[in-house]
């Protein structure tokens, strides 16, 4: 909850600099007020203001964050030699039998697909002996960390600015992040906060609240958990050969059976995670306004009554690229390639170039709110009650697609059947292309009643109730 309405955003978005005070309610209080999704508690928060009769008050600050390293090697791994040998084992007794006769395009360990090429005489003794000593002596933590991992940073600017006269307070507040994960993943994120306080009267209070959010959000290279081969890692992980050359990893398909299978036409296999993020890249880009108005008027000197509303549009857009050269791309169009066993012609059902995924979220919600509010304190007594109706709607509109052929300069697509299903390479499943526009409309609508009312008897007894 913040400044007294539902955030229906990421608790992210919100600029720290800008809370001022921050309670967490966990009875039944919160229920009665916020509905049921309260039930588990509330987290409010309260946003900074100006003060009545007070001289402008500017401040900054400006935070330099610069983390450690992870430690990969940290964790628990068997040792490289244990390890090869276990998987030698289990390779004499057939234990992969399966993975290598009958799903040959399974992906298997490096050392398993050694052992196989060695037992097929598809590799010289001396390049089985060198690959060999070349996996017993590398450290896979290390290696992922000397080619992926960098210090994280963080940079935070804020500035506020508050103040008030006799009759009006106001605040002014902008802040600024820039970080970068330890996987170079790269977040901006600019908020700006607006509030004013007016009483032309005594009795009459008109508050203003206005928050801007826009954060952009880019990927990274890959996680050290990617790197599994049929879900199983392995301690020996390594993206360059004996010869310092860099090799591919197997990622989905194993390497031996393509090349034995699918040569003509086809575009390259190969997965090169030392290049391919910059390849395949995502974007996030948040837009978000969220402000509320409320007027608040002294009936008595313990009756007050407010009328109160909240709006807040919230627009999500996520883009993911993986360009002609990417992994992605290539790999889906061999998938739905199909070459004519007489003539060798080649059909491209996705056509060559890059991949485009994009979806769209655009979220708002209003709030409109009557409330009734009762402080009475006399002797050792004192009562504090809420009356209060409410109205609330939040609209979800969210449309998806995904762009084949793609190509920034000059900007072209090219259409597919997303109806039509096709054998799939390797696995020969039946498949649709994906991608065909989607759309949601998502509409909530709420009114409810509520009331909260307590007594308090020399500070130390109190009872309450609530609907």
């Amino acid at each position: 909850v913040l400044d007294g309405f539902i955030y229906e955003g990421d608790i992210a978005n919100i600029d720290p600099n800008s809370i001022e005070q921050v309670s967490i309610l966990k009875d039944a209080a919160a229920s009665a007020i916020w509905g049921a999704r309260a039930g588990n508690g509330v987290i409010v928060m309260t946003t900074k203001k100006g003060a009545l009769n007070r001289e402008v008050r500017v401040s900054f600050n400006a935070t330099l964050m610069l983390q450690e390293k992870p430690d990969y090697t940290s964790l628990y791994r068997m040792d490289n030699s244990t390890f090869m040998d276990i998987e030698k084992m289990l390779y004499d007794k057939g234990y992969y039998n399966f993975n290598i006769n009958t799903l040959k395009y399974a992906p298997v360990t490096p050392f398993v697909d050694l052992l196989d090429k060695k037992a097929k005489g598809l590799i010289l003794l001396a390049d089985s002996v060198k690959w060999d000593n070349f996996y017993r002596n590398q450290n896979g933590a290390q290696n992922y960390m000397d080619n992926f991992v960098s210090n994280p940073v963080t940079q935070q600017y804020a500035l506020n600015l508050n103040g008030g006269s006799k009759s009006n307070s106001y605040g002014f507040g902008v802040g600024y992040t820039h970080s970068g994960t330890e996987l170079a993943a790269k977040t901006r994120k600019l908020n700006i906060q607006l509030n004013n306080s007016f009483r032309p009267t005594d009795r009459l209070q008109v508050d203003l609240s206005v928050l801007f959010t826009d954060q952009l959000v880019r990927s990274g290279k890959p996680t050290y958990d990617s790197f599994t081969n049929s879900n199983k890692a392995v301690p020996y992980l390594s993206f360059h050969g004996p010869d310092g050359e860099e090799i591919p990893f197997e990622r989905e398909y194993r390497k031996l059976y393509l090349d034995q299978s699918y040569v003509n036409g086809y575009l390259d296999w190969n997965y090169y995670p030392l290049s391919d993020y910059r390849n395949s890249t995502t974007s996030n880009k948040l837009r978000e306004l969220y402000t509320n108005l409320a007027l608040n008027y002294k009936l008595t000197p313990y009756l007050t009554v407010s009328v109160a509303g909240q709006y807040q549009n919230q627009q999500v857009t996520a883009e993911g690229l993986d360009n002609k050269d990417s992994y992605i791309a290539r790999r889906t169009v061999n998938q739905y390639m199909l070459v004519d066993k007489n003539t060798g012609a080649v059909r491209y059902n996705v056509p060559k170039g890059g991949i485009l995924r994009t979806n769209n979220g655009i979220g708002s919600s209003y709030t409109l709110r009557g409330q009734l509010n009762l402080n009475k304190s006399w002797a050792d007594h004192r009562v504090l009650g809420i009356l209060g109706v409410e109205m609330r709607e939040r609209l979800y509109r969210e449309g998806s697609h995904i762009a084949y052929g793609y190509t920034e300069d000059p900007l072209l697509t090219v259409p597919v059947d997303h109806v039509t299903t096709y054998p799939i390479n390797p696995t020969n499943i039946n498949m649709g292309i994906a991608g065909a526009p989607s759309f949601l409309k998502q509409v909530n609508r709420f009114v409810s009643q509520y009331m909260n009312l307590s007594y308090t008897w020399k500070e130390k007894y109190g009872v309450s109730g609530s609907f």
